[in-house]
């Protein structure tokens, strides 16, 4: 499933080693079917992928690595 923009997920795993499994994370974009998250706490509806610097967000390279939590935007 392609997690949208704005999707709240918790890390299940990371294979980069950049979040920590149970980090609370959002979707920032989903580029080519890979979600960029950044931590709930760096989340700024207002902004896109690239007003944040890049130590901020992660792409997460497995499909499994995210439990889908609920949509920011129907919160």
């Amino acid at each position: 499933k392609m997690l949208k923009r704005g999707t709240v997920c918790r890390v299940i795993k990371d294979v980069t080693g950049f979040f920590h499994i149970g980090d609370i994370v959002v979707v920032l974009e989903n580029y080519v079917e890979v979600p960029h998250c950044c931590l709930l706490e760096d989340y700024n509806p207002n902004y896109s992928l690239y007003d944040y610097t890049v130590d901020k967000y992660n792409p997460m390279i497995e499909d499994y690595e995210l439990e889908e939590l609920y949509d920011w935007s129907e919160k």
